[in-house]
């Protein structure tokens, strides 16, 4: 997984980003783990995508892991 820097949101911002592969992973699977209360994760476009709302302010992690075969990666993203 290509790293994604830092994201910093203001409570009621939108804040996307595209998670990308390389390094010989053949078409990987991409998951993700601990998605902030209404964030969403479209696996097969590989978008991240959060409006924050009120009530949002704090900081998160968002784990993203793409498998192919027996090749795994991992990239944290903090907001």
């Amino acid at each position: 997984i290509l790293p994604i820097a830092q994201q910093f949101v203001t409570e009621g911002e939108a804040v996307g980003f595209s998670v990308s592969v390389t390094g010989g992973l053949s078409a990987p699977v991409i998951t993700v783990e601990s998605l902030p209360p209404g964030a969403s994760f479209n696996s097969a476009t590989r978008e991240f995508l959060w409006l924050t709302g009120r009530g949002d302010r704090g900081s998160y992690r968002v784990g993203f892991r793409a498998a192919s075969g027996q090749s795994v990666a991992y990239q944290d993203v903090f907001m």
